[in-house]
C-alpha cells in the first residue's frame, strides 16, 4: 500500500510525504550531533531510529521513483489524460528520459539457451583419458573442461513454442468425451503432444503409429522416472541428428552418411537445443530429476564411456563418437544391461530410433520429436520450484521462466 500511495495521491502529497520525512531524520541526527539525546536515550534506542527513519527514507525515494518508472508513463497516457496538455509533455518526458536510461534495443534478457550435451561430456572425458589426465582429475575430483555452452534463442523457436501453445489452448475440448485425449494434462508428462501430432501425420501408416505411440508411452509411463524420460530422449535425439533416414528393418549401423534431415527441416537444430536445454536444467539445476537425478546420469554416462573404452576413431568427429554408441546400443554391447536405470533409459532408445528413422518425411519426423520436448519444457516450467524462477530474473530470467509466464497468460491459470 505505501508504493500504490505514490500513485494514487497527487505531486504535492508526494513531495510534502518526502520532504518530512527526511526533515525528521536531518532534525534528528542534528539532535544527535549535538549530544541532545544521549542523557535521556540509550544509544540502542537511538540507532533504533536511525533505521526506521532511514527505512522510511528509503521507501519515499522509491516510491517516487516508480512514480517516475515506465509503468506510471503509460499510467499517464490513458484517454482521459491524453486531453491534458500538461500531462501529455509529462508523458513524453518521462518516455524520453526513459528510453536514454534504458533503449528499447536493449535486450530484457540474454536470450540465451544453456546447453548441455551427456555424450559431449563423455567424449571431454575420453579427451582428457587420452591426453593422460582424467586419472589425476578423477583423483583430485576436479570437473573437466566447461561442459556447458550458450545459444542465441532462435526466433524459430519461439514461433515454435508460442504456436503450439495456441494450438494446445484452442483444439481443447474439456466436455466432450470424444476429444478428452485432446486436453492436455498439465499434472503429469505423458507425451500426449507428440502422439496427437502422430495421429495428425501417421494417419495412413497405422500399425507404425500404434507402435511408436506405444514406444513414448513406455517412456513416460513411470511418474517418477521423469529424468528417465529426458535420458532416452536425450541420447534419441542426439541419434536422430546423425543417422540418415532408413525405410528397412536393417541393425541401423553406421553406414548412414549424412544427417537425418535436410537443412531445410524447420524443427530439426530447434529440438536438439531443447533437448540439450531440458538436460542442463535437469543435470545442473536438479530441476524433476529426482532425488536419484545425479545418480541416474552418472550410471548413463558411466556406460557411455564403456561403449567408447576401444573406441580409435576421431574423438572431434562427434558424428562418429554418437554413431558407435548407437551401434553399441543397438547390438547390447557390454554395460548396457543390469541396472533399472539403464534397462528402462536405453533398452526403448534402439527401437525408438527405429520407428523414427521409418518415417518418410524428416519434416514430419522432426515435429513428433520436437513435441516432445516441447511438452517437457512447459511440464518442467509448471511445476519447477518458485525458488529457481526468483533467483534467476534478479540476473535477467531463464527460458523456463518465459515460457511459464506465456502458459500462465495464454491459459489463464
Amino acid at each position: 500500500m505505501h508504493f500504490k500511495g505514490g500513485l494514487l495521491n497527487g505531486w504535492l502529497s508526494k513531495l510534502v510525504t518526502l520532504g518530512c520525512t527526511f526533515a525528521a531524520l536531518v532534525l534528528f541526527a542534528w539532535d544527535d550531533l549535538k549530544g541532545s539525546l544521549l542523557p535521556n536515550y540509550k544509544r540502542a534506542d537511538i540507532i533504533v531510529s536511525y533505521i526506521l527513519l532511514g527505512g522510511a527514507a528509503i521507501l519515499e525515494v522509491l516510491s517516487v521513483s516508480i512514480s517516475i518508472s515506465p509503468f506510471s508513463a503509460y499510467y499517464t497516457t490513458d484517454g482521459e489524460i491524453k486531453k491534458n496538455i500538461y500531462k501529455k509533455r509529462y508523458s513524453d518526458v518521462m518516455f524520453s528520459i526513459i528510453r536514454y536510461v534504458h533503449p528499447e534495443s536493449k535486450p530484457e534478457w540474454s536470450e540465451k539457451l544453456a546447453q548441455y550435451s551427456l555424450i559431449g561430456e563423455c567424449i571431454r572425458w575420453k579427451q582428457e583419458d587420452a591426453a593422460g589426465g582424467a586419472s589425476f582429475m578423477a583423483i583430485c575430483q576436479v570437473e573437466p573442461r566447461k561442459t556447458t555452452a550458450h545459444v542465441d534463442v532462435s526466433h524459430e523457436l519461439k514461433k515454435l513454442v508460442l504456436d503450439r501453445l495456441l494450438q494446445v489452448v484452442s483444439t481443447t475440448h474439456p466436455n466432450d468425451p470424444d476429444y478428452s485425449d485432446d486436453v492436455w494434462d498439465m499434472s503429469n508428462f505423458t507425451g500426449q503432444w507428440a502422439k496427437l501430432e502422430i495421429r495428425s501425420k501417421m494417419q495412413s501408416s497405422s500399425e507404425a503409429a500404434a507402435r511408436l505411440q506405444e514406444l513414448i508411452s513406455n517412456t513416460t509411463k513411470h511418474s517418477e522416472s521423469f529424468m528417465f524420460s529426458v535420458l532416452t530422449w536425450h541420447i534419441v535425439t542426439e541419434i536422430c541428428f546423425f543417422k540418415q533416414h532408413s525405410n528397412s528393418d536393417d541393425d541401423g549401423g553406421s553406414s548412414s552418411s549424412g544427417s537425418s534431415a535436410p537443412p531445410s527441416c524447420r524443427c530439426r537444430d530447434p529440438s536438439r537445443q531443447l533437448s540439450r536445454y531440458v538436460m542442463y536444467l535437469c543435470e545442473k539445476h536438479g530441476i524433476l530429476s529426482g532425488n536419484d537425478g545425479h545418480v541416474s546420469c552418472k550410471l548413463i554416462k558411466d556406460v557411455i564411456m564403456e561403449c567408447l573404452l576401444d573406441y580409435e576413431g576421431a574423438l572431434d568427429d562427434e558424428r562418429s563418437v554418437v554413431m558407435r554408441i548407437a551401434d553399441m546400443i543397438h547390438v547390447g554391447g557390454p554395460g548396457l544391461r543390469g541396472t533399472r536405470v539403464v534397462n528402462e533409459v536405453l533398452s526403448p532408445t534402439d527401437q525408438l530410433v527405429k520407428e523414427l528413422l521409418m518415417i518418410q518425411d524428416a519434416n514430419d519426423r522432426w515435429d513428433i520429436i520436437m513435441n516432445v520436448w516441447m511438452e517437457m519444457l512447459c511440464y518442467m516450467a509448471l511445476h519447477s520450484e518458485h525458488g529457481f524462477h526468483t533467483t534467476h530474473l534478479s540476473k535477467g530470467g531463464e527460458f523456463l521462466t518465459h515460457v511459464k509466464l506465456l502458459i500462465l497468460n495464454i491459459f489463464g491459470h
